[in-house]
């Protein structure tokens, strides 16, 4: 048997073309520096996983081998996944150099050594383990605000914040494996969770709005305005559903405030025609991943409110149908857009939309809890890998219309 010891466009100015870097290619920019290594870490914890869960390899962590997967999902892969995206983003809204080089290379090790030292924690000393990977997001929050505050752009200046929330929850998560808080693991996830998917619920008001609206025909353009009310409204429901997880977590009261906030999201997303941008693929993925949102939301509190389905079934909705796929349709577009790539190349991701879409599903409604596991994992680990395939040529080559970046 084997063995394995795991423990744990937007508003702003648009970026000037900045002089060719020296040096390697990787450490230009924020995406093509995090997108393959997590791109690939994504599949490899997915895989490891799946061999715990199905007895292959042999657990020696503090904490579960779930509390470990879900972990390396949601501060692992969407972590580095999210930094390559928004150091990449940020440059282009503020105008800013980006952030690239050496200092660049330094938070690549940082994350790197998170993954490292959370996978072989027995090889150090807990504290060490949770002080290298739980201060990444902290480290990562400067980072983002610092070009923020040079250019006084504070309309972005939202997203710190919320990676410091994010933070957080790897901080809980670190005190359980600690022995200091007992259920930090599990508090710790959901608060995660609960950032990271504010985060995609701005950044839908910004860019998704904007890439349906590009992607309607011209006469539908002028007239399609999302409801002021209803954007305000999204926003004040992601705030209640942390206050819910934070005080009254598992209670029929925050099932109650769940159902509330799945159908804002629902009103929010009819708003956007939908049906008209279905042959855009990588609008339709956006679309279909933020319908699992707001389905995630009415999934959880049913199973607060009436034990329809387990909760950690539930929350598979967010994680592997709202983030995954959200992730995997924002990836290729700012690769695409950043190495000089027709957007036409979308249609070669199909099959990961398709794959990615086809795992939620059967996590959601597999014929038993080992085929909801297995089966989706398999999916998920078919989609990200032809997507790091696909995406491997443009991320390690220069552009192809020789501008620099």
């Amino acid at each position: 048997m084997k063995s394995v010891s795991l423990h744990l466009k937007a508003a702003g100015s648009a970026a000037p073309a900045p002089p060719t870097p020296q040096g390697p290619i990787a450490l230009v920019y924020g995406f093509r520096a995090f997108f393959l290594p997590a791109l690939l870490w994504s599949v490899v914890a997915m895989g490891l996983w799946l061999g715990l869960f199905s007895g292959e390899l042999v657990w020696s962590g503090a904490l579960s081998p779930s509390a470990w997967h879900g972990h390396e999902m949601l501060f692992g892969a969407l972590a580095g996944l999210a930094s390559g995206f928004l150091l990449t983003a940020v440059a282009n809204w503020t105008g800013q150099p980006p952030f690239r080089g050496w200092p660049l290379a330094l938070l690549l090790f940082g994350w790197l050594a998170g993954r490292f030292m959370v996978g072989f924690a027995a090889l150090f000393p807990p504290w060490l383990v949770a002080v290298v990977d739980g201060s990444y997001l902290f480290v990562f929050a400067v980072i983002l605000f610092w070009p923020m505050a040079r250019t006084r752009l504070w309309i972005h200046a939202v997203f710190p914040p919320l990676f410091v929330l994010w933070g957080l929850g790897n901080l809980l998560f670190h005190l359980d494996g600690l022995g200091l808080l007992h259920g930090g693991a599990t508090l710790g996830l959901r608060l995660g969770v609960d950032a990271l998917l504010w985060i995609i619920v701005i950044l839908a008001g910004r860019m998704f709005v904007n890439f349906t609206k590009s992607a309607l025909p011209p006469a539908e353009q002028a007239g399609f305005r999302p409801p002021p009310v209803v954007e305000m409204a999204a926003h004040l429901a992601m705030a209640g559903v942390i206050l819910a997880d934070l005080l009254a977590p598992d209670s029929r009261l925050s099932g109650a405030v769940l159902l509330g906030v799945g159908g804002v999201h629902l009103v929010r997303l009819m708003g956007w025609r939908s049906v008209r941008v279905a042959h855009v693929p990588m609008v339709w993925v956006l679309h279909l991943g933020y319908l699992w949102l707001a389905l995630g939301y009415l999934l959880r509190g049913a199973a607060l409110l009436w034990a329809v389905l387990p909760e950690t079934t539930a929350w598979h909705a967010h994680t592997v149908g709202a983030l995954g796929l959200i992730a995997a349709g924002i990836v290729p577009r700012v690769s695409m857009a950043h190495t000089g790539r027709p957007v036409a190349m979308q249609r070669l991701l199909w099959p990961v939309f398709l794959l990615l879409a086809g795992a939620v599903l059967v996590r959601l409604a597999g014929a038993s809890y080992a085929v909801g596991i297995l089966g989706s994992g398999v999916l998920w680990m078919a989609a990200f890998s032809l997507e790091a395939f696909l995406l491997w040529p443009m991320l390690t080559r220069p552009r192809i219309d020789g501008r620099p970046g």
